[in-house]
């Protein structure tokens, strides 16, 4: 399911985006016009509906890209990310 939850990390940021996200971890925040402190907000929260959890704020302060997110959902839902 690896793959699989990489896809579907990168889905949530291109929704909350609006505008296409590829599958890779090295993509960050900066990379992108719309990723701000208040795209960050929505992308936790579509994350955490998504995943059934709630992050921690230092989860949450670690969000800086597409690689702190799957590491995030991976560790809380139990699946390690290489």
């Amino acid at each position: 399911m690896t793959a699989a939850l990489i896809v579907e990390v990168a889905r949530i940021v291109s929704t909350v985006l609006r505008e296409p996200v590829a599958a890779d971890p090295a993509l960050l925040a900066t990379d992108f016009a719309r990723w701000d402190s208040h795209a960050t907000v929505e992308i936790i929260f579509a994350i955490e509906d998504r995943f059934g959890f709630e992050m921690s704020p230092e989860q949450m302060e670690r969000v800086a890209g597409l690689a702190s997110l799957i590491d995030i959902v991976g560790a809380t839902i139990g699946e390690i990310v290489p």
